[in-house]
């Protein structure tokens, strides 16, 4: 299985700020792909291990939900899950879940950079 993070939400997983991930939608619990980029070139950054913390709703995610996320407060998360999904409102429900990683992949080169290295004199 694989779980789709932006470069900013894994930025502050990869720097250990964030211990936990938001969705607006409920996620198998397990070991996943965390992964990136787009859908024709995507980015695997890591595996991890999911499991549920909590449900509620938006407007009663907390400043601790806020730290465990990774942002350094409760408005700046909400700011950012309006960026991410536009829909969301303070009634909107949504899951909580811890993010253990459990090992590093090994990145690959793509055929372009490949192809880059090959032209430098």
């Amino acid at each position: 299985m694989s779980l789709r993070f932006t470069k900013g939400n894994y930025a502050r997983f990869d720097s250990h700020q964030k211990k936990t991930t938001i969705r607006d939608h409920q996620i198998k619990e397990g070991d996943h792909a965390l992964i990136g980029g787009s859908r024709f070139k995507p980015i695997t950054y890591c595996r991890a291990t999911i499991a549920f913390r909590k449900s509620c709703i938006v407007g009663a995610l907390t400043d601790e939900d806020a730290r465990l996320d990774g942002f350094d407060s409760r408005d700046e998360l909400l700011l950012e899950l309006g960026k991410v999904n536009p829909t969301i409102t303070p009634y909107t429900r949504v899951w909580v879940y811890w993010v253990t990683r459990q090992s590093e992949f090994e990145r690959v080169a793509s055929q372009d950079e490949k192809n880059k290295e090959g032209m430098k004199p």
